[in-house]
């Protein structure tokens, strides 16, 4: 093989791969949902919350029901949570809030207790909190925003407004909150993680989105108020922490190497 024929077949090679990269990215991996699940030990867990389980669902950015929509709906299904939390960036616009409704209302199937915050998109058009707010109402969902309170399962849940948009306050999250194990924290954007109000009130599991993940893994991308977190578990000031990479996409229509997520967790007394 001449120099010129393997140039050229190189060059074919890789238009071919680039093209499979591409088609990949943007009619498979942003449809291909994945479920992952996790212990979570809780030392003095109280009995009746031994084995507790909270689906999170974040970053949805829906725009229509489609085949993403339906395969979150059929994971809730059959993980059957005690508890699902949405922390934001459900819609990006008025435009979407038919989307939603379509979704809670096969969300609403299930029967399960849900409780969302709010993310940036919410946020980005007057009125569309309004909006939201009444969809959720609707539909028995709670938006929690800058508060804590018990549930019924005797769970406490504290969360906050989104602070990429500057609305979260800790001080107000925060006021009440017991020291006793059986909690959880919520917020939108991990950024919140770094500060320094949180004191000596560590939470069981902690909860964000916002990052996507990164959404296309070809470096290290986070949108602003993130800090240093990306996906996954860490170590935080308030306590144990998990991103999850989220579910739909915002800017452009395409993930690589980052799957939409549904994040699964079971509390366990230890």
């Amino acid at each position: 093989m001449t120099r010129r024929k393997f140039l050229t077949s190189l060059a074919g090679g890789a238009v071919v791969a680039g093209g499979l990269i591409a088609m990949h990215g943007t009619l498979i991996e942003p449809r291909w949902l994945e479920v992952t699940l996790h212990d979570v030990p809780v030392r003095g867990l109280p009995l009746k919350l031994d084995g507790f389980k909270i689906a999170h669902i974040t970053d949805l950015h829906t725009h229509h029901f489609g085949h993403l929509e339906a395969q979150v709906v059929q994971a809730i299904a059959t993980n059957q949570p005690d508890l699902i939390v949405m922390t934001g960036d459900m819609v990006e616009s008025f435009a979407d809030l038919d989307a939603l409704t379509r979704f809670l209302a096969e969300l609403s199937h299930e029967q399960v207790e849900t409780i969302a915050t709010l993310g940036n998109w919410e946020h980005s058009q007057t009125g569309l909190v309004d909006k939201v707010r009444e969809i959720y109402t609707e539909y028995g969902i709670r938006l929690m925003v800058n508060e804590n309170l018990r549930l019924d399962s005797g769970l406490e849940v504290a969360a906050t407004d989104d602070s990429s948009t500057r609305h979260a306050s800790l001080q107000k999250t925060l006021a009440g909150v017991s020291t006793l194990p059986g909690k959880i924290f919520l917020t939108h954007a991990p950024g919140i993680f770094y500060e320094q109000q949180v004191y000596d009130l560590p939470f069981d599991l902690a909860l964000a989105g916002h990052t996507h993940g990164g959404q296309v893994r070809l470096g290290p991308w986070r949108p602003a108020a993130s800090g240093h977190y990306v996906a996954g578990h860490y170590d935080t000031m308030l306590g144990r922490a998990y991103v999850s990479r989220g579910i739909g996409t915002t800017n452009l229509p395409v993930r690589f190497m980052c799957r939409p997520e549904l994040p699964v967790f079971h509390l366990r007394r230890v």
